[in-house]
């Protein structure tokens, strides 16, 4: 690729210009600086460099470099730092798998990929010794012992020779995330180290992340949103704290022992913090900027958060492909259920069906471009094809499918995922909508507006709502209550309570498709 000239003219190396670049250099100016943190564990940035280039070396001995992949089943910790950065540097794509899916849907997934190599941390040894497809020696365990792994860790990285220079392909694949599979078969997001590190440019700025930020990473590494932290503070220079699991006392102890500064946090770890006794014993004045990402956010769980921490909520809306945007602490109280602006080098449109480009204030599929999305869906061109708009300039946008619109000044309104829009009677009836006005309602912890097959109308609203603790809801009424005051479209079919906590991926979205088939079909 061309590379561009700043600073008047002077080219910037494009070995420097890359996250790989970005570490090792790190490692070489300021070296002895604290990078990531574990417990009372610490790594400055020259001995993670010295990690990373341990594991890839160890892949490359084994043939394992530019075209290959290496998946990767672990917790937060300094291995998955090597394992991520490492596997880019021999030239292959890290795939991190979720432990929450089943071992026979990690096994396609990382079929999928043609992962040639799985590697595996406590305290997942169980589930990577279930999944299919990799020989012993195509297993790396990390912390455990399991007979069908044939090599630990240390052993793997064991040998290692002086760092060495190598020919680097920024435009090569970095990282292959599968996608949550809420609205159907996980696709392979493919990003680059470009994609990558121009993601962690933008979000350094939008979050306000530089050198003396304190980054808690609270979710595991194989979601997103732990990324879209992560590389930023590893852009700039920043120190990264690593919490394996998530727990409340622990989440407590990182943020006052490393004085953390910043943290993304899905909507359901919101609410437990809110809901936790002990919130009030605990010293929270460090946090400067706390993301709320992965699902929406409800309007009463924001105000608490505010009402309790003051203005350091921020929110982003996005996708792992990469279009997004993002909401301040000043503007959430100017633009109420706004999820913001485009994020920096991102633009927006909403469209129609017929991918005509819609006015300001009308609901439509959102659209957005950005130079951090994706190279594509892996072995999908089909999905490509199907996420792509034409531009009326020409260029090749994003679909995102999700619904939404732009108020006047540009700020962004989500509205709800298409696949989860329900067409009644031929027209529109947006869940969220629904599922605002029930939170509203006296006991309700939680709801999942989904649609029920309707013989007259095709389909209409049903719900299923969570309960608050020690409180009581009599689903009738809270049907009679809701449709007092809905459009005659929106008004509530079905009402069912749950016993249990809806289910959801790692992100904290409602498993909607879990529930569907939830309702019997209503005869008109």
């Amino acid at each position: 690729m061309a590379w561009p000239r700043f600073l008047g003219g002077i080219a910037i190396e494009p070995a420097v210009l890359t996250l790989n670049g970005i570490l090792e250099n790190h490692a070489r100016f300021g070296g002895a600086r604290p990078a990531f943190v574990l417990g009372d564990e610490v790594r400055t940035w020259r001995e993670i460099n010295r990690e990373i280039e341990r594991f890839a070396q160890a892949l490359e001995r084994r043939g394992i470099g530019r075209g290959a992949t290496v998946a990767m089943l672990a917790p937060n910790g300094f291995e998955s730092i090597a394992i991520i950065f490492g596997t880019a540097r021999a030239g292959a794509a890290v795939v991190p798998l979720s432990p929450l899916l089943q071992p026979a849907v990690l096994s396609r997934l990382a079929g999928d990929a043609g992962a040639s190599l799985l590697v595996a941390g406590a305290p997942y040894g169980e589930i990577a010794a279930a999944i299919t497809g990799f020989a012993p020696k195509q297993r790396v365990s990390v912390g455990f012992e399991d007979p069908s792994f044939e090599t630990s860790y240390e052993a793997f990285v064991a040998g290692t020779a002086p760092e060495r220079r190598r020919e680097y392909d920024p435009e090569a694949p970095f990282c292959i995330i599968y996608s949550s599979g809420t609205t159907g078969v996980p696709k392979g997001i493919v990003h680059t180290d470009r994609t990558r590190l121009q993601m962690g440019i933008l979000l350094s700025i939008g979050f306000a992340i530089d050198p003396t930020a304190v980054t808690l990473l609270a979710t595991p590494p194989f979601t997103n949103g732990t990324w879209m932290m992560l590389i930023p503070t590893v852009t700039v220079g920043g120190r990264n704290v690593l919490l394996p699991s998530f727990t409340l006392d622990g989440f407590a102890a990182a943020v006052e022992s490393q004085r953390a500064t910043h943290v993304f946090m899905v909507p359901t770890q919101i609410r437990a913090l809110l809901e936790w006794p002990d919130v009030d014993k605990h010293d929270w004045s460090s946090l400067r900027r706390v993301v709320s990402a992965g699902a929406a956010l409800p309007a009463v769980l924001r105000e608490r958060f505010i009402a309790k921490f003051g203005p350091r909520l921020m929110e982003l809306w996005g996708l792992t492909e990469g279009v997004g945007t993002t909401i301040t602490p000043e503007e959430i109280a100017r633009k109420p259920g706004s999820v913001g602006l485009p994020a920096l080098g991102t633009e927006i449109e909403i469209i129609d069906d017929a991918g005509n480009i819609l006015p300001r204030g009308e609901v439509g599929e959102i659209v957005g471009l950005t130079s951090a999305v994706m190279l594509g869906y892996h072995n999908r061109p089909e999905a490509n094809r199907d996420a792509t708009w034409i531009h009326p300039s020409g260029k090749a946008w994003l679909r995102t499918g999700d619904m939404g619109r732009l108020d006047e000044d540009g700020y962004l309104y989500i509205v709800d995922r298409k696949k989860d829009m329900i067409v009644s009677g031929g027209l529109n009836v947006y869940p969220s909508d629904i599922e605002a006005l029930i939170r509203e309602y006296p006991g309700v912890r939680d709801v999942a507006v989904i649609a029920v097959a309707h013989e007259k109308w095709g389909e209409v609203p049903g719900a299923i709502v969570t309960v608050r603790k020690g409180e009581s809801v009599n689903g009738d009424d809270l049907m009679a209550w809701c449709n007092e005051r809905v459009s005659k479209t929106q008004r509530l079919h079905r009402v069912a309570i749950a016993q249990e906590d809806f289910p959801r991926n790692a992100l904290g979205k409602v498993l909607k498709t879990e529930l569907r088939g939830r309702f019997e079909p209503i005869k008109a």
